[in-house]
C-alpha cells in the first residue's frame, strides 16, 4: 500500500513519529511524509520514505484553504492515510474529502469521529505511556508490528565533518556540555537566569566547554547570564547561527545536553546523546512520556505535590518556582561528564 503519514505540528513531534514511519515500511509499505517545511528536514534523508511533502507547497493558504490539500490528496489517490495528530480541524476536513480508503487518526477528538476516521485513544490519563508508543498504534491498526520506540534521525556527512572540525578547532580534547535554554511556551522552563547559574558552575571545570544552542529570537534569553561565562573562550554562544543538519551534528558531539522537553531533546535521542532536563510531574508532560529514549535521559523534577497543586489552580506551565535550581541540574551534569564514554 502506499501509506502517506501526516505530522503538521512541532519538530519533536517529527522526530517522535520516526518510529512509526519505520515500523510501516518494514510491514512493507511505501511510505510518503508530509510535514511543514520548518520540520522536513527531520525526516528528509530517512530510508524508510519514499518522498517527502512539505504542507507549504502542496496547501500554501492551509488552513482556511484546506480544501488545496483535500484536492493534493485525491490526485495523490493514497491507499492509507495516518494522522498521528488530529489537529486543526482543517486537517480532518480534508482527509474526509480525499477519498482515501484507510484513514486513521490519533488525538482527533469529536472532528475525528465526525469526519469518519479511525480514531486511536491516546489514554494519558488511564496511564503513562512516551508519546512514541502512543503513535506506534496508528501503525498497529494497519497492522505494522512496532520495531522500537527509538527515533531516528540521518545527518549528511558534510554536516557531521563540519561539526567534528569546529570543536577540534575551538574547544580541543575538552568535553561539550549544550545548554538550550528555550523551549517556544510548549513545556515548563526554568528562568534564563536560572540555565546562566548553571553555565557558571560549569564553566569552573576546566575539562568543560560550554555551546548555547537556540533560535536567533531567544538571544535574550542570555541576558542574565554571567559575563564571566559568556566572555569566556570555553563559550560559544551558536544562537540563529546553525541549521538544523549543523545543530543535529553538534549536539551529536556533546558529553551532555541541558534541554528541557523540546526539539532538540528528541534529537539528542535519536543521536544517543545523554540529556539533563528540567520536568515536571504533570503526567501529559512528564519525563515519562517526553523524556529521552536513545541516550542517558535524566530528569530533575520539582516534588509531585507541588505539580499537582500547580495544575489545580488552573495554570498550565510555571518556572517551577525556585524548586529545581542550577545546582540541582550540575549534579547530574557532573556525574554523567565523569562517567566513562560509551562511544
Amino acid at each position: 500500500m502506499r501509506v502517506l503519514i501526516i505530522r503538521i505540528d512541532h519538530l519533536g513531534d517529527v522526530i517522535l513519529t520516526t518510529p512509526l514511519i519505520r515500523s510501516v515500511a518494514k510491514a512493507g509499505h511505501a511510505v510518503e511524509f508530509l510535514s511543514r517545511k520548518a520540520t522536513e528536514p527531520a525526516v528528509r534523508h530517512n530510508p524508510n520514505i519514499t518522498a517527502c511533502w512539505t504542507l507549504e507547497d502542496v496547501a500554501p493558504s492551509f488552513p482556511r484553504g484546506w480544501h488545496q490539500l483535500a484536492r493534493w490528496l485525491r490526485d495523490r489517490r493514497y491507499d492509507a492515510l495516518l494522522i498521528p495528530h488530529g489537529k486543526p480541524k482543517e486537517l480532518l476536513w480534508a482527509s474526509a474529502s480525499s477519498r482515501t480508503p484507510i484513514r486513521i487518526a490519533s488525538w482527533a477528538g469529536l472532528w475525528g469521529r465526525v469526519t469518519f476516521h479511525r480514531c486511536l485513544r491516546s489514554r494519558f490519563r488511564q496511564q503513562t505511556e512516551h508519546v512514541s508508543r502512543v503513535i506506534l498504534r496508528c501503525g498497529e491498526a494497519l497492522g505494522a508490528k512496532p520495531d522500537g520506540l527509538l527515533p531516528d534521525l540521518v545527518i549528511p556527512a558534510g554536516a557531521r565533518d563540519w561539526a567534528r572540525e569546529v570543536c577540534q578547532t575551538r574547544f580541543p580534547a575538552l568535553s561539550l556540555v549544550g545548554i538550550h535554554p528555550g523551549c517556544a511556551g510548549n513545556t515548563c522552563n526554568l528562568p534564563g537566569a536560572e540555565y546562566g547559574r548553571l553555565a557558571s558552575l560549569l564553566a569552573q571545570r576546566p575539562d568543560v566547554a560550554l555551546v548555547a544552542t537556540g533560535l536567533d529570537s531567544e538571544r535574550h534569553l542570555l541576558s542574565q547570564w554571567p559575563a564571566a561565562v559568556l566572555n569566556s573562550p570555553r563559550f560559544w554562544n551558536s544562537m540563529g547561527q546553525l541549521d538544523f543538519f549543523k545543530l543535529a551534528a553538534l549536539i551529536e558531539c556533546m558529553a551532555v545536553l541541558v534541554v528541557v522537553g523540546t526539539g532538540p531533546l528528541h534529537m539528542a535521542s535519536a543521536l544517543r546523546v545523554a540529556t539533563v532536563s528540567p520536568f515536571c510531574r504533570f503526567e501529559p508532560i512528564s519525563a515519562s512520556v517526553w523524556g529521552n529514549l536513545g541516550g542517558q535521559g535524566v530528569a530533575v523534577e520539582p516534588p509531585q505535590e507541588f505539580c499537582r497543586s500547580i495544575h489545580r489552580s488552573g495554570l498550565r506551565l510555571c518556572d517551577f518556582r525556585g524548586f529545581i535550581t542550577a545546582e540541582k541540574m550540575y549534579d547530574p551534569v557532573s556525574r554523567l561528564l565523569e562517567q566513562e564514554p560509551t562511544q
